[in-house]
């Protein structure tokens, strides 16, 4: 009895002695194989296998950390052999992954070989389950936690079935999959459900060919279930960006399928495509896809592609792409009326068309918009891979229509687009040029904030060139010819007539520029040049080509504001303008010079004029300057002249008859004297307003020459002040004055008429028999003027008829009143003038005589 309880003691010593060395052993094979930390609760041993209550560590591998925590663990052994590892149960299995830091020396080991698992599929339990799996690992948003249930079994020696089910807050994701392995091949088919509804099924057959991987499988969608609850679940571990939609296709169908054999092993997933390739895609959108920033897609695809070793084949290719509503930002900042509502795109390879590395594929296009503005692209073009994917053609034609287009205040009519061009896209840059005929025609364009109209409009591109470069920002230039062309122009500034602008764009994102020649129909010429920086006002300068006046006007046949009564002979006219502005215009500058001017205005003939008037206009504010306006004749029935002129004009553009006239000087020869105004402002705006006109050395002798009345002659020098102002349009004179100077002269008047009225008037008789021959010492007159062009005279007259009783002195007051109009148009009538004035002056006449008494 005690020699077997000694035997009992020494086998529970030795028992112990080898857990304790087993213990140490296993702990020093656990640290070398990198795992750490690893405690356990609760072992219990059977002969039929093990069950821990709790066990925890870490794994540390090259790639980062794995924190492992398990409970109710449970390992049966038994099978075809008792130390077969038959089952393994886990209540709870919790992983917390977190990774290394990348750096750039990290060695990559190329893509998994599936293969390669093979071997430890031997490993592997007849069963494995997890009742709860909870899975944590980083994710954009900073760490991401999967929770559901997983399980492993065995079907026969290298046949195995495994469900993972992953559940989330409004669905639940299973998959199923099974796994045949042998010696030559590896097969894999995998069902995806959405909370119980069929979504897609997966096929995959891995094997080798000359020890190089082979990778045949296939995915089918026969129609995708409504799971937008997946992205929400997805979100957090894809990141916010990683998708550009806020729903999943539903009822999308896609059968997709390939057959990959690499040339060498690849390090990346993009080395499957260099070697002999099988693509075959059938991909389907029957109902609306809708993406915040693009629209809602429909359509189908079609593709079947073939490669060897980078030479490409297309055996059948096709798209139909839909979008209804679409909301690209590039849209966004047009106006409603500009933007489609649908947009189509038909693209068909040529049939049997091949990609290679020296041959291109070549493509049919069609792009479609439908709106307010119709607009399609069309075209054949080249597709290359070799050296970098790149899209080339020789002709695309891009047309369009639209009826009317309202854009604020801008109306377009009858708008017809029409622009062939040839170019070239890559993913750096796309090139363009506009081939012959590239216009856009409009029927009428109308601007209600200018009240410009324009009529048969066209606007030409043909030959310029268009970049646009896909940097970190988008770089759009547009350089080359643009030619407008209107049939006419109509504004209240402007006589209706065609306009053409010929010249230079040249417009980038910092800038837009031309240059060129406007032109009309009437033969006005103008060099312009108009260049608008970014985040500057805009400028342009205009060249006014040298105007001849002795053929033709075009500034008459051109600006509506022309005086109608004012033509030219002839004269030479340039000028040059400079407006700036921002939205619109804010400010003009301009200087225009006129030499040799000889012509008519309303009843008078001119010549020798020569002016340099400059222009000002900031916001409505208008300023005309003229430094130095010469006239060497003007005729209006008397010979006057020279004139000379200094002053300027200044008003508000809302209110051009009432500005505010500036004289600085004012000088013209009358009747062998001077007209002089004084300097001084006159405000049209205001009643009552007049300036000073003095008159020296005016005689009496000239006068008398182109005064119409028979029998007066005369001779003496005047002098005068005159009041002169303005009252409705019309020039008046209030209490003017003349004076003949010392020591005065004399005045015959010797005329039938007058004799036949002394006959019978005594007081006539002595007025009669004084003026034969009247040597005055005083000549003086009240003058006075009013809007109907009647002159008043109030002579006083100082002296004697020598020959009239012994030379008393004689005094007289005499009241004269004479139509100056009238008198001037008999003047004219009696002379000779041009036709254009006589018929003028007979108008103006027969107008008097049919105007009703006031």
């Amino acid at each position: 009895m005690r020699k077997a309880l000694s035997i009992v003691v020494a086998l529970t010593g030795l028992i112990l002695l080898l857990a304790l060395t087993g213990a140490f052993l296993a702990q020093r094979a656990l640290t070398a194989a990198g795992i750490d930390q690893l405690e356990w609760q609760g072992l219990h041993l059977g002969w039929s296998g093990v069950q821990v209550e709790q066990i925890t560590g870490n794994y540390h591998a090259q790639q980062g950390t794995l924190s492992f925590q398990i409970s109710a663990l449970q390992l049966q052994l038994g099978g075809d052999s008792r130390f077969h590892l038959a089952a393994i149960n886990l209540k709870t299995l919790q992983l917390d992954w977190r990774p290394q830091q990348a750096t750039a020396d990290d060695a990559t080991d190329g893509l998994p070989d599936p293969l390669a698992w093979q071997d430890q599929l031997a490993l592997l339990p007849d069963q494995l389950q997890v009742e709860r799996l909870e899975l944590r690992v980083p994710c954009p948003t900073g760490s991401c936690t999967a929770q559901g249930e997983f399980q492993l079994n065995r079907l026969g020696e290298e046949r195995f079935a495994a469900q993972l089910v992953l559940n989330a807050p409004e669905g639940r994701l299973k998959f199923d999959a099974q796994l045949h392995s042998d010696v030559e091949a590896l097969d894999l088919q995998a069902q995806l459900q959405l909370s119980g509804q069929p979504a897609a099924t997966l096929e995959g057959r891995w094997s080798q060919r000359d020890q190089l991987p082979v990778w045949a499988g296939s995915v089918k969608v026969a129609q995708w279930p409504q799971a937008d609850w997946l992205l929400a679940y997805a979100a957090p571990w894809l990141g916010r960006q990683a998708y550009p939609f806020e729903q999943l296709p539903t009822g999308m169908r896609a059968s997709v399928d390939w057959n990959l054999a690499p040339v060498t092993r690849p390090a990346e997933w993009v080395d499957l495509l260099d070697g002999q390739v099988q693509l075959n895609a059938d991909i389907a959108l029957p109902q609306s896809w809708y993406w915040p920033e693009v629209g809602e897609l429909r359509g189908q695809m079609l593709l079947n592609v073939v490669g060897d070793n980078g030479d490409w084949g297309l055996q059948q290719g096709t798209a139909r792409l839909v979008i209804d509503q679409p909301a690209f930002a590039a849209l966004q900042p047009l106006p409603e009326d500009l933007r489609p509502n649908k947009l189509v795109l038909r693209i068909d390879p040529e049939e049997n068309s091949a990609l290679g590395r020296a041959t291109p594929l070549s493509l049919g296009i069609e792009l479609e918009a439908t709106g307010r503005v119709e607009l399609g692209l069309a075209g054949q073009l080249t597709l290359t891979s070799r050296p970098y994917w790149q899209a080339e053609w020789q002709l695309l034609t891009l047309k369009g229509a639209a009826a009317e287009l309202d854009l604020d205040e801008l109306q377009l009519r009858g708008l017809e687009l029409d622009w062939p061009f040839e170019g070239r896209l890559n993913v750096q840059q796309l090139t363009a040029q506009f081939g012959e005929g590239a216009r856009l025609q409009a029927s009428s364009i109308a601007d209600a904030s200018t009240g410009l109209e324009l009529k048969n409009v066209s606007m030409d591109l043909s030959g310029a060139q268009l970049q646009a470069l896909f940097d970190e920002e988008l770089q759009i230039t547009l350089k080359g010819p643009l030619n407008i062309t209107s049939a006419g122009v109509r504004h209240d500034l402007l006589k209706p007539q065609g306009w053409a602008l010929d010249g230079e764009l040249d417009y980038s994102a910092q800038q837009i520029g031309w240059k060129g020649v406007g032109k009309t129909t009437t033969g006005l010429g103008l060099d312009v040049e108009f260049d608008w920086p970014e985040q500057q006002p805009w400028r342009t300068n205009v060249s006014m080509h040298e105007v001849f006046l002795r053929a033709a006007n075009p500034l008459a046949d051109t600006f509506s504001g022309w005086p109608p009564l004012l033509s030219f002979a002839s004269g030479r006219l340039t000028g040059q303008l400079e407006a700036v502005g921002s939205a619109g215009l804010d400010s003009v500058q301009g200087q225009f010079t006129l030499s040799g001017g000889k012509g008519i205005l309303d009843r008078s003939t001119f010549e020798g004029l020569s002016a340099q008037m400059t222009l000002e206009l900031a916001d409505d504010d208008l300023q005309l300057g003229f430094a130095d306006l010469r006239l060497e004749g003007l005729d209006p029935g008397m010979p006057l002249g020279p004139l000379t002129f200094s002053g300027g004009y200044r008003a508000e553009l809302e209110n051009l008859a009432g500005g505010l006239v500036s004289i600085d000087a004012a000088q013209m020869g009358m009747l062998g004297g001077q007209v002089r105004v004084n300097a001084g402002r006159l405000d049209l705006s205001r009643p009552g307003q007049s300036v000073i006109v003095e008159l020296e050395g005016v005689e009496l002798g000239s006068l008398f020459e182109v005064y119409p009345a028979e029998g007066l002659s005369g001779r003496g020098t005047l002098d005068g002040r005159l009041p002169v102002g303005l009252e409705g349009g019309k020039l008046v004179i209030d209490a003017g004055r003349l004076q003949a100077r010392e020591p005065g002269g004399y005045l015959r008047y010797r005329s039938e008429k007058l004799d036949d009225l002394a006959r019978s008037n005594v007081g006539m008789r002595q007025v009669a028999a004084a003026l034969d021959d009247f040597h005055y010492s005083v000549l003086a007159s009240d003058v006075a003027y009013d809007q109907k062009g009647q002159l008043v005279l109030g002579l006083q007259l100082q002296g004697r008829n020598p020959s009239l009783e012994g030379g008393r002195p004689i005094h007289l007051n005499i009241r004269l009143e004479e139509n100056v109009p009238a008198l001037l148009a008999s003047l004219q009538l009696s002379g000779q003038v041009s036709v254009i004035i006589q018929k003028r002056v007979q108008e103006r006449l027969l107008q008097q005589r049919l105007a009703p008494d006031p």
